[in-house]
């Protein structure tokens, strides 16, 4: 009886071991089914915003034409390139040892499952960009100094070989390309400012007065959904129980509960932040960063210009060949320092007008602030009519300045940007400019010395020194650049496919597994869910 005893709980912990699994195995093809639902959910939900975005600046820009039916682009791509990642962060920290006291949560196996590497990965994605262009950056900084140096260092003092005429001619010559040069870059800078604030003006600064006023004539109707009576069976058709209403005037208007964020300023202002983000989104996602490419292109070839001009002189007169060479290498570095500063505008543009854009907002909460405070503050039966009666007054009185002071801090805040951008842009134009002036000066009118007098020889052992320093450094980077290239030929050698060999040949080398690829996910934005679908995007 004993050994039969045993035999049938062995086999009802192995049956208990096996439902264990059954039920494991089941709740992760669930967890993975919801997941791919709401990937795709949230994906759709995106590409439906972008349309109704593109729909109405379409009708806005052009009504004649505008054909609800005809897509702009393909949305569904649109949202497949948005990645999405469904995350379980108690089942990561589980997996990974930590929460030992809570109990397992069902339906994930590894942690690759929780999708948490996945997230940590994009995450790390998301820098590449930056941190390529720091890189880049400060490698075009450190070419353009060595360059310097160089021409320094090749200059013994005895310069051209001119005539003291010529040389002053040519020295007169540099000197008015220098500050034509200056002037040529002073109006790009002014042009380019010029057409971001005309940007601004035509969409954003020129829609105000009509956003205000459909603001205005809302306002009313809002705070009316905050005061009818609660439904039970619908709660979004607005009302309040006087707790929630209380909590919410306690909170300056913005407090969170079981129904979600109930927030009175958004919702007042909301008619002008919907109907302008059409509007904002062109102006900084498509206006702006064009007008900086052009700044950009238009700095690159005046510096071109400039370049060959003072190129095409040297070379008449058959002096400066080799200055002039290490000239041309040096112009690529100051184009480059366009080209950065133009990706650093951009990054700097784009935080400034997320700053701006959140605060439509607290100029609401401000102007509600006296209201918020005497709600706070009643008691008493009645109370509660009292409270309602007031805010319906109270914003009645102040919606319009209210929504024109919102709309004015804005664009304050926009024109502020506007004048750190012009700062930022001419300061390092002028920087550029000051550098090509020295390189140029060097060049051309160098350091030579009258006829009889000779560079001490001190001062010239030191530039053959600094010379000889550099050229050492080109010759080991070459080496090191050639030695990177062989190895990039035989990891490609090695990883193509493998030929057939005859048997009487034998391979003269070993052949060499390719190491695995890692993944590569593209860089947009991301939505997560945290635990039980907790989704955020």
């Amino acid at each position: 009886a004993d050994t039969k005893i045993k035999e049938l709980t062995q086999e009802l912990k192995a049956s208990e071991r096996k439902q264990a699994e059954i039920k494991a195995a089941m709740s992760s093809i669930c967890i993975e089914g919801r997941n791919k639902y709401s990937k795709g959910a949230i994906q759709q939900d995106v590409a439906d915003g972008i349309r109704e975005l593109d729909m109405e600046s379409a009708q806005e820009e052009d009504p004649d034409r505008f054909n609800p039916e005809e897509d702009l682009r393909d949305y569904a791509a649109v949202g497949k390139q948005l990645p999405v990642f469904c995350v379980s962060s108690r089942a990561y920290q589980k997996i990974r040892g930590r929460l030992q006291r809570d109990n397992n949560v069902g339906g994930f196996r590894s942690a690759e499952e929780t999708g948490i590497p996945q997230l940590q990965a994009h995450c790390k994605k998301l820098t590449e960009a930056g941190r390529a262009s720091n890189c880049r950056r400060f490698l075009t900084t450190i070419s353009q100094v060595l360059n310097s140096l160089k021409l320094w260092a090749s200059n013994d003092g005895t310069g051209i070989r001119l005539s003291d005429a010529a040389l002053a001619a040519e020295t007169r010559f540099l000197k008015q390309r220098l500050i034509a040069l200056e002037k040529s870059l002073e109006k790009a800078v002014k042009d380019c400012l010029k057409d971001m604030n005309e940007a601004l003006a035509e969409h954003i600064f020129e829609n105000y007065p009509e956003l205000v006023e459909l603001a205005v004539s809302e306002a009313n109707s809002t705070v009316g959904h905050w005061h009818r009576p609660v439904n039970r069976d619908n709660r979004a058709l607005g009302g309040f129980y006087w707790a929630t209403y209380k909590a919410i005037m306690r909170r300056e208007g913005v407090f969170s509960n079981a129904q979600g964020t109930h927030d009175l300023n958004l919702q007042l202002i909301e008619p002008i932040i919907k109907h302008l983000a059409s509007h904002w989104e062109r102006v900084f996602a498509q206006r702006l960063p064009r007008v900086l490419q052009a700044f950009s292109r238009e700095s690159k070839n005046l510096l071109a210009r400039f370049h060959h001009e003072i190129e095409g002189r040297s070379m008449k007169i058959g002096a400066g060949v080799a200055g002039m060479a290490l000239l041309g290498q040096q112009l690529k570095n100051y184009e480059a320092m366009f080209v950065a500063l133009s990706q650093q505008l951009t990054e700097v543009i784009n935080g400034l007008q997320r700053d701006a854009n959140r605060e439509f907002t607290p100029v609401v909460a401000r102007n509600l602030a006296t209201a918020y405070d005497w709600c706070t503050a009643e008691s008493g039966p009645g109370q509660f009519k009292r409270m309602k009666d007031y805010m319906s007054t109270h914003v009645n009185d102040v919606k319009t300045d209210m929504f024109s002071e919102s709309c004015n801090e804005v664009k304050r805040l926009l024109v502020a940007m506007c004048n750190q951008v012009e700062q930022t842009m001419t300061s390092r134009t002028d920087e550029v400019f000051m550098q090509m002036q020295r390189d140029y000066m060097e060049v051309v009118s160098g350091t030579q010395l009258p006829q009889g007098q000779m560079m001490p020889s001190w001062e010239r052992k030191m530039r053959a020194d600094v010379a000889k320093v550099l050229e050492d450094r080109e010759k080991e980077a070459e080496e090191v650049e050639k030695a990177a290239e062989e190895e990039q030929r035989r990891n490609a050698s090695a990883a193509a496919p493998a030929r057939d060999v005859p048997s009487e040949e034998k391979p003269s080398a070993e052949k060499v597994k390719p190491e695995p690829e890692e993944a590569r996910s593209s860089s947009s934005h991301s939505a997560s869910e945290a635990g039980n679908m907790d989704l955020s995007q």
